[in-house]
């Protein structure tokens, strides 16, 4: 696999979700609406990079939690209140939610797989993207991990490469900053 593009950003816990769709219009002509937080720090890392994406580019997605925000307000609806969930928690509980986001308004064709993620998850995405740029089912691949931690700062690394037939798999810990 070659890389195309890498990086990686923070995003505090007290940066609002407006001020990251504010920053998210100087990439993109039309946002979502209705989307949690997850899907707007997803797209806000990925945005930048929409210029080098082709069409048969594949979404590997890896985050602790769907959104943390929108868990937590469904389980308390559910669980606590015994509600009917809202439809917006509903659909942004489902682990794929910002990767469909992220393949609509990236325009992006190729599959769109989220995992639950670990302290060790870039072997096993590569190991996905891999897998579907030898079959050729993709031209690209584009790879986001999402990690937040306890107070919520979230810290999103993003890896778009691209390979076909006989290309290796990339070796993840010759690529994680020093």
């Amino acid at each position: 696999m070659k890389i195309l593009a890498h990086h990686q950003l923070e995003i505090p816990a007290s940066q609002d979700n407006k001020s990251l769709k504010q920053q998210l219009a100087q990439h993109l002509h039309r946002l979502p609406r209705r989307v949690d937080r997850l899907t707007w720090q997803c797209l806000l890392a990925a945005a930048p990079l929409k210029p080098q994406l082709q069409t048969r580019c594949g979404i590997y997605l890896a985050s602790h939690y769907p959104s943390r925000d929108t868990m937590g307000s469904l389980l308390n609806s559910v669980c606590i209140s015994q509600l009917q969930p809202k439809p917006f928690e509903f659909v942004n509980s489902v682990s794929n939610a910002a990767g469909f986001y992220l393949a609509q308004l990236l325009e992006l064709e190729g599959p769109n797989l989220c995992l639950g993620s670990h302290a060790h998850i870039w072997p096993q995405l590569l190991q996905l993207a891999h897998s579907d740029l030898a079959a050729g089912l993709i031209r690209q691949a584009l790879l986001i991990n999402c990690q937040e931690d306890p107070a919520g700062n979230a810290t999103l690394e993003v890896l778009l490469v691209t390979g076909g037939a006989g290309c290796r798999i990339l070796d993840w810990t010759n690529l994680q900053p020093g």
